[in-house]
């Protein structure tokens, strides 16, 4: 009788032990992640990058057809700053269109609609509506 209680509640303690493994190792991050659209992933950093988010495993996510937003004054005083994104790849140092980051860096993403200008000026070089 003692043996079966003890099987029991080793049973038990297995049990609850992996539906807290599981309930604690859920990425929420990429759960969210909609993989039929582009992301806007927003770092520790400053940095904002545009591009289709992954996670890898592990610590880290990859983002994948990487954009970076930069702004660029108006030759004319007085007008607003121009808003473009830049390829990655056509940076000056010539990287891969891979950038891998990890998981603790990222602040917050946000899936894109495919009809937005950010997504129209990565899939189709643009001009935004």
């Amino acid at each position: 009788m003692v043996l079966l209680v003890v099987i029991v509640f080793v049973a038990l303690g297995l049990g609850i032990a992996a539906l807290f493994k599981s309930v604690s190792t859920t990425d929420s991050l990429a759960s969210a992640i909609n993989p039929n659209e582009y992301q806007m992933v927003y770092l520790t950093n400053g940095e904002t990058y545009f591009g289709k988010l992954s996670p890898h495993g592990g610590d880290f996510y990859y983002i994948r057809h990487v954009y970076t937003l930069t702004a660029r004054a108006s030759p004319r005083s007085g007008t607003p700053l121009q808003h473009t994104l830049i390829k990655l790849t056509n940076e000056i140092h010539g990287p891969q269109d891979l950038l891998v980051v990890n998981k603790s860096h990222i602040v917050y993403m946000e899936n894109l609609r495919p009809n937005g200008c950010a997504t129209i000026l990565m899939t189709r070089g643009g001009p935004c509506p």
